[in-house]
């Protein structure tokens, strides 16, 4: 494999799971708020705030593409569907014949 689509695959994996951690705090931060007994964590931490910065960068422009198809559904699908797109485009970075 060549050294750039090893970067640019190793990349878009990292953004995968800077998404996967994003989504596990926000299921803590529901967590917190909605019960009294659960363990208190530090999501102000400027570490979690760096990783919803990058997965809002990320989410923004999805939310905005699918904001009307979903608007009344209460479940988020832009994660979702960041997901596919990022696999995607991995796969394809990594079939590229440099």
């Amino acid at each position: 494999m060549h050294p750039v689509a090893f970067v640019l695959g190793w990349a878009l994996g990292a953004l995968q799971l800077i998404l996967f951690v994003y989504i596990i705090l926000s299921w803590l931060r529901f967590w917190q708020q909605s019960s009294r007994s659960a363990p208190r964590f530090d999501l102000d931490n400027p570490v979690v705030r760096w990783i919803e910065s990058v997965a809002y960068t990320i989410l923004h422009p999805i939310r905005g593409v699918i904001d009307p198809y979903q608007r009344n559904t209460g479940i988020d699908f832009s994660a979702i569907i960041a997901f596919l797109i990022l696999g995607l485009v991995q796969g394809w970075v990594q079939r590229l014949p440099f």
